[in-house]
């Protein structure tokens, strides 16, 4: 399966630069970057069983600029309907 493969290979460039970096005197704070990164892996996961959009999808979820739009479109849409 290429996509356990891609997975496994990302998961092992993270570690690498991590025992880099700390090998370097580099500590890495992840617990700042965690909701970010956990959000980017939902995604990442999302379009290997979805798709792109899904992916999209994930990454766009509590965007508020995103959001402002979604709701100036149904703002527009129900003045058309009205």
């Amino acid at each position: 399966m290429p996509s356990v493969t891609r997975w496994s290979s990302f998961l092992n460039q993270i570690r690498s630069f991590s025992t880099a970096a700390q090998d370097r005197g580099l500590e890495i704070q992840f617990g700042y970057y965690k909701p970010k990164l956990k959000k980017l892996i939902k995604a990442i996961v999302a379009q290997q069983l979805y798709g792109t959009n899904a992916y999209e999808q994930v990454l766009n979820e509590g965007d508020e600029m995103i959001e402002k739009v979604k709701e100036l479109s149904r703002l527009e849409n129900d003045e058309l309907v009205d």
